[in-house]
C-alpha cells in the first residue's frame, strides 16, 4: 500500500508530510524542481511535471492506491484572479485521470471555501459553489471534472475545501506571513484593514492532521470542509496572534483597504468533518 503526496513543498505540503514519519505504508513525495532537505529517509522521492505527459506515470509513482493532491501554481503569489488558475485545471485533471484509469482507488484533492463565491454566515458543502475569483473557479471546474470521472471509473474522491489557517512557516505573503515579516523587520507597527470581516481560521497542524485522518479512512467522503466553525474578526484574529506570541507592535486598523473578495462575513461548517475524524 502506498501513498502519493503532491505539493509537499508548499505551505500546507510541508506541514503535512510529518504526519507520516511512521506510516506504515509507502510514502512517496513528488517534487518540480528540488527536494525538501531534513526529511525521514524512508519517503521516496519521484520528480514530475505536472505539466508533461502523464501516460505512463502511475508505474512511474509504484502504482500507488492513494493521491493527495495538494499542487497548485500561483499561491505564493496571493493572486486569486490570475489567468494561471485557469489555465492549470487541464494539467491537474489529466494526471488524476492517467492515475485513476491504471489503478488508483483513493483520491484526496485540496479546494478552497473560495468556490463557495457569494455567500455570507455559515457554508455548508450541500450550498451550490458560486465563485467569484480566478482560483475559485478553477477549483470548482476541477472538482466538477473529476466528479464527472466516477461515471467512468471506480474510486473514492474526497474534495476538502480548506478555510483558512496559520503557523508553521514564516515566510508567506498572506497575513500570518505578513504580521510575521513584521515582527521579523521590528516594525513599530502593522498596517491592516479595518478588520472587521469575519473568517474561519486552524492552526496549520491541526489543518495537518485532519488530512492526515482523511487519508487513513480510505473512503469516499466528498465534500468536506476544513474548517473550525468558529467565526472571528480579522482584527481579533491579530490581536489573539500579538498576545499568544507576546509580540511588541502597535496595530493600526484601517490602513489599508479589504480586497473585494474578502469583503464577505462567512465561516464553515464542520459536522461533517467532525463526523469523520472524531
Amino acid at each position: 500500500m502506498s501513498i502519493v503526496i503532491t505539493g509537499v513543498s508548499g505551505y500546507l505540503g510541508k506541514a503535512l508530510i510529518s504526519n507520516y514519519n511512521d506510516s506504515n505504508e509507502k510514502i512517496i513525495l513528488t517534487y518540480r524542481n528540488n527536494k525538501l532537505n531534513n526529511l525521514n529517509n524512508n519517503f521516496i522521492w519521484k520528480k514530475i511535471n505536472l505539466n508533461s505527459n502523464h501516460s505512463k506515470v502511475y508505474d512511474y509513482l509504484l502504482k500507488p492506491d492513494t493521491l493527495i493532491h495538494l499542487a497548485w501554481d500561483g499561491l505564493s503569489l496571493r493572486d486569486y484572479n490570475s489567468k494561471i488558475h485557469i489555465e492549470q485545471v487541464d494539467n491537474h485533471l489529466n494526471f488524476i485521470e492517467s492515475l485513476i484509469k491504471n489503478g488508483l482507488k483513493n483520491i484526496i484533492v485540496t479546494g478552497t471555501c473560495m468556490e463557495y463565491g457569494d455567500y455570507e454566515g455559515e457554508l455548508e458543502e450541500n450550498m451550490i459553489a458560486n465563485p467569484e475569483t480566478k482560483y475559485g473557479q478553477a477549483k470548482n471546474i476541477l472538482r466538477e471534472k473529476l466528479f464527472l470521472l466516477k461515471k467512468k471509473y471506480k474510486f473514492n474522491l474526497t474534495w476538502l475545501r480548506l478555510f483558512y489557517f496559520y503557523g508553521g512557516e514564516k515566510n508567506t505573503k498572506d497575513l500570518w506571513g505578513n504580521i510575521n515579516l513584521a515582527i521579523q523587520n521590528k516594525d513599530i507597527s502593522f498596517q491592516m484593514s479595518k478588520g472587521t470581516q469575519l473568517r474561519d481560521y486552524l492552526n496549520i497542524k491541526d489543518v495537518a492532521k485532519y488530512i492526515y485522518k482523511i487519508s487513513s479512512l480510505k473512503k469516499d467522503l466528498g465534500i468536506i470542509n476544513i474548517c473550525s466553525n468558529i467565526p472571528i474578526s480579522i482584527k481579533d484574529l491579530v490581536k489573539k496572534w500579538i498576545n499568544e506570541n507576546n509580540w511588541k507592535i502597535k496595530v493600526e486598523i484601517n490602513a489599508v483597504p479589504i480586497s473585494d473578495h474578502e469583503k464577505k462575513n462567512f465561516w464553515g461548517s464542520n459536522k461533517k468533518l467532525k463526523f469523520y475524524t472524531k
